[in-house]
């Protein structure tokens, strides 16, 4: 068990250098929640005991964390925030590419996430769960994520925002393109020509086609936008 104390002092030393604990016993609780789940890579307290050491009873330990999870003291967004912040500081001036997706949760909620691709794997940036029965959602219910994710990026980093066609809408394209965001969208197929865009330009291979489109904004704006298509396009 050595290693899960040694793991669980630096983890305690990370959670407590944070100004977001109402109460001390909160990061030491998470230090071994993180503890077990880093050594069994499984979601559920009951298996993390056999990595966590302490003297007190094990049902005891598993009724801690799931006050734990359940405590509306705990701030979790201020308190993830604060960690991928600081682990973000050295990106400045360097490309940081964000995925907006949906996940749909038991057909009934929906969770909308902004996460960074970093070397092929998903790091949650911001979210939030909606009861839903789709997994496409209006730009108006995820901007506020958006605006979330803008506030914990460096600033001086360059954002590639990549997104599916469910997000394919002028709204949220120009309010990226206000925050000097590039835009990155996959469609299976080239958007209506009803849409308000004077023109397409496209070429590349019968498998992939890249298209640059000029879209004119109400303000009379003209500014761009990176699409990419499926394989099922054609140039």
């Amino acid at each position: 068990m050595e290693s899960t104390s040694r793991l669980y002092d630096t983890l305690t030393q990370l959670f407590g250098q944070y100004d977001v604990w109402k109460d001390k016993r909160h990061f030491k609780a998470l230090a071994w929640m993180v503890v077990g789940l880093i050594f069994t890579g499984q979601i559920s307290p009951t298996t993390w005991l056999v990595y966590v050491n302490t003297e007190v009873y094990a049902q005891s330990t598993v009724r801690r964390f799931q006050r734990w999870l359940k405590n509306e003291r705990i701030e979790v967004n201020n308190l993830y925030g604060a960690i991928i912040q600081s682990a973000l500081v050295e990106w400045n001036n360097h490309t940081l590419y964000l995925a907006l997706d949906t996940s749909m949760l038991w057909g009934k909620y929906c969770l909308i996430r902004i996460s960074i691709i970093y070397r092929g794997r998903s790091v949650p940036l911001t979210w939030k769960v909606i009861e839903h029965g789709s997994s496409s959602v209006a730009f108006e219910t995820y901007v506020p994520l958006i605006e979330a994710a803008h506030l914990l990026l460096p600033s001086q980093a360059n954002i590639v925002f990549l997104a599916d066609r469910g997000f394919a809408d002028t709204s949220s394209m120009k309010y990226l393109d206000n925050l000097d965001w590039t835009c990155q969208k996959q469609f299976d197929h080239l958007p209506s020509r009803s849409a308000p865009h004077p023109s397409w330009s496209c070429g590349g291979s019968e498998r992939t086609c890249s298209v640059l489109a000029q879209y004119l904004c109400d303000e009379q704006e003209i500014w761009t936008c990176s699409f990419s298509l499926g394989t099922s396009a054609r140039g």
